[in-house]
């Protein structure tokens, strides 16, 4: 069953392969950055990207799963992240081809400068780095249009219940009988609202007694 983080780390890899090198945004800065924003302090400098893709995926189980952070909230905010981030790379260098065009056509810089302001634009031009920004754009968005749809997130979320259900009933199911039959007439969600589960499977006769009466 593929989850909704399993998704997300393929994206990341589809994207990588679709998109033609060298990159206007190298793919293990982006890794890293994603990472980062995870909070994790790990040292990424001398991991492969495979390396920290692991990571990645390892950092956003240990938040769902340890953090309770929700997981469709979590992966549509770095589906969001990639986004911006690509945004932004052409954004902030079309800012910088517009100031060197102004600089090269002013009084404000020596020849010296405008020479080699003229070398700078020509090589990004060359490169057709607008272009291929918008194309890395372009496809992480059609990556995210087919893989994150509405029905794949609802279904995600059906499956996460599921399991969330099937384990609750297995923890329940190792509670004592004498203890179930006591907190009976109280609803499993208000009682583990008071006490984690494990606690509950741990308390003798006369703490159920307690807990019933003071609920």
């Amino acid at each position: 069953m593929v989850s909704e983080i399993n998704e997300l780390i393929k994206s990341l890899n589809s994207w990588n392969k679709l998109t033609a090198d060298p990159k206007v945004n190298d793919f293990k800065s982006l890794l890293e950055s994603i990472l980062l924003s995870l909070g994790s302090i790990n040292d990424s400098n001398n991991y492969g990207e495979d390396e920290i893709l692991e990571e990645i995926e390892e950092r956003m189980l240990y938040l769902v799963d340890e953090e309770f952070i929700d997981e469709d909230l979590l992966v549509m905010a770095i589906v969001n992240f990639v986004k911006e981030r690509l945004e932004d790379t052409i954004m902030k260098q079309g800012d910088m081809i517009v100031t060197d065009e102004n600089l090269l056509f002013s009084n404000k810089v020596d020849l010296n400068m405008k020479h080699r302001l003229s070398n700078s634009l020509n090589k990004l031009r060359n490169n057709h780095f607008y272009e291929k920004g918008m194309m890395e754009l372009d496809q992480w968005k059609t990556i995210v249009s087919t893989g994150f749809t509405r029905s794949n997130r609802n279904r995600w979320k059906e499956e996460r219940l599921e399991i969330n259900a099937s384990e609750l009933e297995e923890e329940i199911g190792e509670i004592p009988l004498e203890i179930l039959e006591i907190l009976a007439d109280i609803p499993i969600i208000k009682l583990m609202d008071l006490m984690p589960i494990d606690q509950i499977k741990d308390l003798s006769y006369e703490e159920a007694l307690k807990v019933k009466n003071e609920l």
